[in-house]
């Protein structure tokens, strides 16, 4: 599984904005592992918003059973409960989704951290956090009750403007395309298209060629965001990665269209494989390897908290990591840069196909 990147973001924030503003919140669910739900009403009508942290949040007709209500559901049916939807906004230009909600004179925020291992805050209309699901000290903010809720610093901008893209890759004249594009921090399957599109391969930019990539670029972050469809790619019936746009890299995969990013959330993490009599040998071979990392996880649970991250961050993330492992088998000749291209997760650090080895960092 994988995050999403900031263009996806800004499109997701519109259509939740969209979706729910003037909405009633009904019950809060929680059904573990950073899964939870939020039933919204309006003049008779019912929607779920449900969110998988980090990795997606969006209005689903997928109703996952919950449990009996956990202290934290409680905690947060009391502070939210009956609230108006206000707005659905972007938090700080980074990977934080908030919903501001009102009832009289009270204001809250409910926000959701869409990166790292992810997080939900619920704060009063002065950012002073009154619940959160997860607390942590970090070195340049605290997520604790009674603290004043702060995103990270240093959080950089998704480029989507034509003037700014335009301005953007031109200042990147003498760089590679790919670097170029890279720089507009929208994701990398999107900033590859780009590249793809325009013509261009590793080579350096010139004033000609730079002008083509602002294109392109802008042409791929227009779709992404007005074209109104989402894409999920998959591969012998098994999804492996969705888009706003249809990318090139995935032209010989099955591609599934929405009619929205949530609706094709939805279907890659909440509901796949509903339609199959059973799942197929690549669901198998990738439900076996999230069965190994569940018992890894087992094994270390009564370890180091460290521990426990790094098991449960490969146990979300296997997909992505078999889509590289899959690609260094199907190519003895593969590089490192060509494994980069495929994933936005990880970094990659070292492969070595003689020892059959590969080393990734987590973005």
């Amino acid at each position: 599984m994988r995050e999403l990147c900031q263009l996806e973001i800004i499109a997701l924030v519109r259509e939740l904005d969209a979706a729910t503003r003037g909405f009633f919140i009904d019950k809060f669910y929680e059904m573990g592992r950073g899964r939870f739900r939020i039933r919204l009403t309006k003049s008779g009508e019912k929607i779920n918003l449900q969110c998988l942290l980090p990795y997606a949040i969006g209005i689903t007709d997928y109703i996952e059973a919950s449990d009996e209500a956990s202290n934290f559901a409680i905690a947060v049916r009391k502070r939210i409960s009956n609230f108006v939807v206000q707005s659905v906004e972007q938090l700080n230009n980074d990977r934080i989704i908030q919903i501001k909600a009102g009832k009289g004179d009270e204001t809250v925020n409910i926000i959701f951290e869409m990166f790292g291992f992810g997080n939900m805050v619920i704060t009063d209309k002065e950012s002073k956090i009154l619940l959160a699901h997860e607390q942590h000290d970090f070195k340049d903010r605290e997520v604790r009750v009674r603290a004043t809720y702060k995103p990270p610093a240093n959080a950089t901008k998704a480029i989507i403007d034509e003037g700014e893209i335009e301005d953007l890759i031109k200042s990147m004249v003498d760089k590679s395309a790919v670097a170029a594009a890279k720089s507009m921090n929208i994701g990398a399957q999107y900033s590859e298209e780009a590249v793809s599109r325009s013509g261009l391969s590793g080579g350096r930019l010139d004033k000609d060629s730079a002008s083509s990539l602002s294109i392109t670029a802008f042409s791929v972050v227009e779709e992404s965001l007005n074209g109104g469809k989402a894409y999920v790619y998959l591969k012998e019936g098994v999804p492996v990665d969705f888009s706003l746009c249809n990318l090139v890299r995935y032209a010989t995969l099955e591609c599934k269209e929405f009619p929205s990013l949530q609706s094709a959330l939805s279907f890659f993490y909440l509901n796949p494989n509903s339609e199959d009599e059973g799942p197929s040998a690549e669901a198998q071979k990738i439900l076996k390897s999230i069965e190994k990392q569940r018992r890894l996880l087992d094994e270390i649970q009564d370890g180091a908290d460290e521990s426990r991250k790094t098991a449960d961050a490969i146990l979300h993330n296997m997909t992505a990591i078999n889509i590289l492992i899959n690609a260094a088998k199907s190519n003895k000749r593969v590089t490192k840069e060509e494994l980069q291209s495929m994933t936005s997760e990880f970094r990659v650090i070292e492969v070595n196909l003689k020892e059959k080895t590969m080393r990734l960092e987590k973005k």
